[in-house]
Formats: C-alpha cells, sequence, structure tokens
C-alpha cells in the first residue's frame, strides 16, 4: 500500500511537531514537509 503524502501546515511549531510525531507512528502516512502557513504550504507544494 502507498502512503498517503501530506503537507504539515499550522502556525505553531510545537503543535506541528507534536502533530508529527502522531502521524509518524502511523506507516500508512508520510509528511513530506511542514509550512507554517498557506502560502509557504502551496509553495513547497509546487516544490515537491
Amino acid at each position: 500500500m502507498t502512503p498517503i503524502k501530506l503537507i504539515l501546515v499550522d502556525d505553531h511549531a510545537v503543535v506541528r511537531s507534536g502533530l508529527r510525531r502522531l502521524l509518524e507512528l502511523n506507516k500508512c502516512i508520510d509528511v513530506i514537509a511542514e509550512a507554517d502557513c498557506g502560502e509557504l504550504a502551496y509553495q513547497r507544494y509546487g516544490e515537491l
């Protein structure tokens, strides 16, 4: 099964870190990038 790839977006670094740790426990989810705002997330999406 191919893992779900996602970009984690939240303006609080601590929240992103906690969510990433929880999501990484699930082998079906792959956090490929992080961003602190929608604009940066959109830019990272284009790069990936």
